[in-house]
């Protein structure tokens, strides 16, 4: 604890340097936090625009997409003669129309027509390399027809026909087994139920291998469904095109939670199931799968230390589909930039701080050292060294004004301990008062002081001491007594000059004699005493008109004077009064002495005369060994003392041990309590003989023994008593 309570205590070049080091310091963290989070708050916001953005160029890729598309499925539904023909060659004969639908229409990777018997066939383009190579495509095919018919319920063959750019047939397929049935699939019924196009969510397709939608709609008598695959190729290369950071994690999926899309990748892998989050390879989905709620708004999180931020959007885009558009970025990768604008700002003020320390070093020592300077000053003015000035100069005004204050109390504080000094050497406690008078007129520079003191018993102030500037002391007789009610004589407050005139001067204790015919300024100091008791008054005279602001200087200085010089009135009278209160307690106490020892009455009155007598004698002895003997009034004081309490030690003394006859007498002698215990003894030998009898002892000399023991103890105590007796020597062989 004595550590903790220790103070410390630098130079002020060092603070001042030390204190510009941490301001630079914490402006510059201060500065540096402010534009990492602002840069923060701007790069996370600029990413939830992007964010955004994406989800909604997404959005509007779904629209681009689905909306031609929409428009051929609807304006195919309405061509039902055309499209009720229950042969291939009829089918066939249609192909033309889907083909030009398609080639207008580049998101359609096929135009499909289903029947309620199950059969079913199909135009697709071969325009990517993946389907051709999916379809094992002919060189110079640019379109695959599929048909499919089912001549019962438990299987279907499929018919495929490849076809160039102008239609013509390249090449055409052994019919194969096949258990596609259209009337099974979600497009199908999903049309039979609406009068208007419909979208199935995103799936996995059976022969094209990726995962898209389907647009389907029935034709007016209901004999057969129309419908449009589309992939979400265009939706994967958008959300491919936007990259916020290598650990980032875009995700696109259903409502069901089913990922269509992962990272700009189709998520299913060649299975025929869309996985859901928690089956992602990726440890933040799944934490977020199974640990948040998804609702469309903005994420913030953390995982495995690290702070994630993102943004979950519902693609509203009609056709009953409303996929979510999940995306996940670590913090860390958004703010690489921030945390090195930092890094440079920290930098920066670490350079500024290099550059600021010196020049705050050379400029904070130039300002110390004159403080320095005074600071050494001041441990001179404490060790109370006034045997030099203060020579210092600055041009700073604050340490300026500092020399001058300095140089002024040097001087304040040495004429006031030459004051204190010399008014503390003085004993006499007129010549204090005298001397105290005199020192206030000098300090206040008035013209004449009175000092008076408090006469208790009467309630009046009594003339004592009246000092002049010009004429020196003056009988203090020509004045009266004041009565203590014409002063106020209150240390709480402020006592104002008054103006006097000559017809006031007889209302003032006579000082009409002093002042004559003369215009005096009166300024009454009080001297109170430790208790708040008034003991005298210093009453100030000023002839000449004084300025307000200089009188004011002087009398504050003369009224801290004036306290210091009421404690020593007050002191020189505890002194003397103390004296006078041993004086009677050391008469009484020698007058109880002598009334104890009625033998030798008056001899403790008669012994200080005697001492005083003597004492004087050898002083006044200019011959023999007391020629050169002298005593001072402290040492005449001790004598006077210790004659007088020199028998004082009777008070305390018992009688019985002045005046007691025998040696073990106190209040009474002892000695019968020693006689008591020879008794006891003498009892025991006799209950020993008595018991030797009962015992068949012999009586005769059992009589003779208690006997001879009966005379040795009476022996013994006469021996006692015998060294008892105070007047009594023993001699060697009583000793022994």
């Amino acid at each position: 604890m004595r550590f903790f309570k220790k103070t410390f205590k630098e130079p002020l070049h060092i603070t001042i340097s030390v204190l510009f080091t941490v301001l630079i310091l914490l402006v510059g963290f201060v500065l540096s936090l402010y534009s990492y989070r602002k840069t923060t708050h701007i790069v996370i916001s600029a990413t939830q625009c992007l964010f955004k953005e994406l989800a909604n160029e997404v959005a509007m890729n779904f629209e681009i997409t689905y909306g031609p598309v929409t428009q051929v499925v609807s304006l195919l539904s309405y061509t039902e003669a055309a499209l009720n023909g229950s042969t291939i060659e009829h089918h066939l004969d249609i192909m033309p129309l889907f083909v030009d639908a398609l080639r207008h229409t580049p998101a359609i990777s096929g135009i499909q027509v289903g029947y309620k018997n199950g059969d079913y066939f199909i135009v697709r383009p071969l325009s990517s390399d993946y389907a051709r190579t999916l379809f094992a495509a002919p060189e110079d095919a640019l379109f695959v027809f599929d048909d499919v018919r089912w001549a019962d319920s438990d299987s279907g063959t499929l018919q495929r026909i490849y076809f160039n750019r102008n239609l013509q047939e390249i090449k055409r397929l052994n019919p194969v087994v096949t258990d596609y049935n259209p009337t099974r699939r979600p497009w199908y019924q999903q049309a039979l139920e609406s009068s208007s196009v419909v979208s199935t969510s995103p799936y996995f397709f059976y022969f094209f291998h990726k995962v898209g939608v389907t647009l389907a709609r029935q034709v007016n008598d209901g004999s057969a469904v129309v419908a449009a695959d589309v992939t979400l190729e265009q939706i994967e290369e958008t959300m491919s095109r936007v990259s916020f950071s290598s650990s980032e994690e875009k995700v696109l999926m259903g409502r069901d939670g089913k990922v269509f899309v992962h990272n700009g990748q189709f998520s299913s892998d060649g299975e025929t199931t869309l996985p859901s989050l928690e089956e992602l390879d990726s440890g933040v989905l799944q934490y977020v799968a199974g640990n948040i709620k998804l609702m469309p708004g903005e994420l913030h999180f953390s995982f495995q230390g690290k702070e994630w931020i993102g943004m979950v959007s519902e693609l509203n885009i009609g056709h009953n589909l409303a996929p979510m558009l999940l995306l996940l970025v670590p913090a860390d990768d958004l703010l690489v930039e921030a945390r090195r604008v930092h890094q440079y700002s920290f930098l920066l003020t670490l350079l500024t701080l290099g550059i600021a320390i010196p020049i705050t070093w050379f400029i904070s020592r130039r300002i110390s050292l004159s403080i320095r300077k005074l600071a050494e000053e001041a441990r001179r003015v404490s060790r109370f060294d006034f045997d030099s000035s203060i020579a210092i100069s600055s041009r700073i005004t604050e340490v300026a004004e500092l020399v001058s204050s300095m140089q002024m109390m040097q001087r304040t504080v040495s004429h006031f301990i030459t004051l204190i000094q010399s008014i503390a050497s003085e004993q006499d406690f007129e010549t204090t008062l005298k001397r105290i008078t005199q020192e206030t007129m000098v300090v206040s520079k008035a013209d004449m002081v009175v000092g008076y003191l408090v006469d208790d018993e009467q309630g009046m102030l009594v003339p004592d001491v009246v000092m002049d500037r010009r004429q020196g002391s003056i009988d203090a007789t020509i004045l009266s007594a004041v009565p203590l009610a014409d002063f106020l004589l209150d240390p709480e407050k402020e006592l104002t000059p008054s103006r006097i005139g000559p017809g006031q001067h007889d209302d003032m204790g006579g000082l009409a004699g002093l002042l004559g015919t003369a215009e005096f300024t009166v300024v009454p100091i009080p001297l109170v005493e430790r208790g708040g008791n008034p003991i005298g008054l210093l009453l100030l005279l000023y002839e000449e008109m004084q300025d307000k602001g200089e009188l004011a200087n002087r009398l504050s200085f003369a009224r801290e004077f004036s306290g210091f010089a009421a404690v020593s009135l007050e002191t020189r009278q505890l002194i003397n009064k103390q004296k006078q209160l041993l004086e009677s307690f050391i008469g009484l106490l020698a007058g109880a002495i002598d009334a104890k020892s009625a033998y030798t009455g008056g001899h403790c009155q008669r012994v200080p005369i005697i001492t005083e007598m003597l004492a004087q004698a050898a002083c006044s002895s200019r011959k023999g060994s007391f020629k050169d003997f002298t005593l001072s009034d402290e040492e005449r004081e001790e004598l006077h003392i210790a004659s007088w309490l020199h028998d004082c030690g009777k008070v305390t003394t018992p009688e019985y041990v002045v005046d007691k006859a025998t040696k073990l007498e106190t209040i009474y002698n002892r000695i019968h309590e020693i006689r008591t215990r020879f008794e006891v003894l003498k009892r025991d030998v006799e209950i020993e003989y008595w018991q030797q009898v009962a015992e068949g002892g012999d009586r005769e000399a059992l009589r003779q023994r208690l006997e001879e023991s009966r005379q040795q103890i009476d022996d013994d105590f006469s021996f006692v008593a015998f060294c008892n007796t105070g007047d009594k020597f023993l001699s060697p062989e009583h000793i022994k």
